[in-house]
């Protein structure tokens, strides 16, 4: 396809944390995903300055984008038929750990003809993260994620691997875990971690999920241990501010 002077791109990902893909390579976007207005996402408020898209082919089209981003879940009949009628592809994995996340900006970055503004965003990511690297701490804390139905992260998760690079220990992935497995209540009280970590996932919000959050049980342990609260959005999908997360870590352990 001939390339335009205003280039633009549309995005099928289901995670807004990817808009600062986006943003730091200075692409102008033509629409969202539909769930960029979440408001766990961290950029739900920029995100409703877009028109959203709910992934199909005929809404697509009619932007006529230079690019579209599109995680490797989405539709595969949308990305199929794009591709069939020639227009550029992006198909981004999830993040996994920091190095997905490097991964993923530099696939942007060649995608839109920005290389030198993601290896940038890609710069400043690494030195974060080597700060906090050096800030381990000798004495690693056992640590436990509970999140709300009793979900917790194992191991292969973006969670699993921030917490490593902080210095604490996931009892999850100990205990042979992976990615976003459950842990009961038992196991919890168990495992007798240092530190307990939540997320505040729509905390404030009646559910089923939500009443695990006060089981009388948990409430006690977490009177006795030290807790920390990273929002679910700075590790359930990777993004340039990802390193917040293992910073929150890093603080609740030393204290």
């Amino acid at each position: 396809m001939p390339a335009r002077a205003d280039r633009s791109t549309v995005e099928l990902l289901r995670a807004v944390t990817r808009r600062h893909f986006f943003r730091e390579a200075g692409f102008g976007i033509g629409s969202l995903a539909l769930t960029s207005l979440l408001n766990e996402r961290l950029f739900a408020a920029e995100a409703a300055r877009f028109t959203l898209n709910y992934g199909t082919a005929e809404e697509l089209l009619a932007f006529d984008p230079d690019v579209v981003m599109a995680g490797t879940y989405t539709s595969p009949f949308t990305r199929a038929l794009l591709r069939r009628l020639g227009y550029t592809v992006v198909e981004l994995a999830p993040e996994n750990s920091v190095d997905d996340i490097e991964r993923n900006l530099r696939l942007v970055g060649v995608a839109i003809g920005q290389v030198e503004r993601s290896e940038q965003a890609v710069a400043t990511l690494r030195a974060h993260i080597h700060a906090i690297e050096a800030k381990q701490p000798q004495q690693r804390a056992a640590a436990v994620v509970v999140r709300p139905g009793g979900f917790t992260v194992g191991a292969g998760s973006l969670a699993d691997d921030l917490m490593q690079r902080a210095g604490v220990r996931n009892v999850a992935a100990e205990q042979g875990l992976d990615r976003w497995g459950s842990l009961s209540m038992e196991a919890l009280l168990r495992s007798a971690p240092d530190l307990i970590v939540l997320t505040g996932y729509r905390g404030a919000e009646p559910s089923l999920a939500n009443t695990v959050m006060n089981h009388p049980a948990l409430l006690r342990l977490g009177a006795e241990r030290r807790t920390a609260t990273v929002p679910a959005a700075l590790w359930a999908c990777g993004s340039a501010r990802s390193f917040e997360a293992p910073k929150v870590l890093q603080r609740a352990a030393r204290h």
